[in-house]
Order: C-alpha cells, then sequence, then structure tokens
C-alpha cells in the first residue's frame, strides 16, 4: 500500500489545482488533470460551482544564513547550496532522513 500511496503522489504533484466557488460562499480546492478543468461541479448546497483564479502557489528558497561549522563565516544562499554543504561533510538534514518500510 506504501508503495501505491508513493505513485498517486507523484501523479498529484504534477496536476494543477483548481479553485471553485459557489453562490453561497462555499469554496473548494481540486486536484484533477486539465482534461477535467471546465467539468461542472455542484457545492454541497446542490447549486453549481464554478471556477475561479487564484494566486499560483509559490514555495520560497530558504533564508540565507551563516556557517556555525567547518566553514565557519561562508555564507549558505539556496536550497543547492545548502544540500552541497550538507553532502561535503556528510551531515543529513533533521526530518529528510530515509525512511524504511517493512512489508506487512
Amino acid at each position: 500500500m506504501v508503495g501505491y500511496d508513493r505513485e498517486i503522489s507523484k501523479i498529484w504533484a504534477r496536476m494543477p489545482i483548481y479553485s471553485y466557488k459557489c453562490d453561497c460562499g462555499r469554496t473548494e480546492e481540486v486536484i484533477a488533470p486539465v482534461s477535467e478543468c471546465n467539468a461542472p461541479r455542484d457545492c454541497a448546497c446542490g447549486s453549481p460551482m464554478r471556477r475561479v483564479i487564484t494566486g499560483s502557489r509559490i514555495i520560497p528558497d530558504i533564508e540565507a544564513y551563516q556557517v556555525a561549522g567547518p566553514e565557519y563565516g561562508k555564507w549558505i544562499t539556496s536550497r543547492r547550496h545548502h544540500r552541497e554543504y550538507l553532502k561535503r561533510h556528510g551531515l543529513e538534514e533533521a526530518g529528510n532522513e530515509k525512511k524504511y518500510f517493512m512489508p506487512e
């Protein structure tokens, strides 16, 4: 089941998110293929929802920081530099450890 969830996540990562709004005030975000962007959607109240244009989601890069370790004083200014620094010193970012799953 874990592999299935991972495959679904890969598919969703490539699909756009569409926002819909109803006259009653409810809003809904839907992950769907481009071919379904104009498919009719009904609200929980029974009225049809209309698609609305929303701002894009931008994930900012990490903020610059100064190294306090072996390369004291050096500035890390991007996620790429951060990953390279960790790799160069055999470090691993907390929370990004590889997870091993045991089959059921």
